[in-house]
């Protein structure tokens, strides 16, 4: 286990070491940089400006407020409310991590009687 461990540190010192001064390595580690695809399913206002289901591509380790960014760049300037999200059916804050295979929903709030 040790040897295993002492194996990965000397990785990530590698990947540091050849990251060009002012670089994330994240970015730039394979580890880090691969994309991820998400189905997002959207609703009311937001569903009108970009459909009922969109698959956004983002980085391994990318968060709701990521996703969120890149729906309201596809909105072509579009004015959208600010939403609710759900990842696997439970409400999610900006600052969760997507993981591969999640199903996110973008619910705007509605008003009604």
């Amino acid at each position: 286990m040790r040897g295993k461990l002492r194996a990965i540190l000397d990785s990530v010192v590698d990947v540091i070491a050849a990251t060009p001064f002012g670089a994330s390595p994240l970015v730039l580690s394979p580890v880090y940089s691969s994309a991820m695809t998400h189905r997002v399913l959207l609703f009311a206002s937001w569903s009108d400006a970009l459909g009922p289901q969109v698959d956004v591509d983002l980085p391994a380790g990318a968060k709701v407020s990521d996703l969120l960014a890149d729906l309201t760049a596809r909105a072509e300037g579009k004015t959208l409310p600010r939403p609710l999200v759900a990842v696997n059916h439970r409400y999610a804050r900006a600052d969760v991590v997507l993981a591969a295979g999640d199903e996110v929903a973008i619910i705007p709030p509605v008003a009604g009687g």
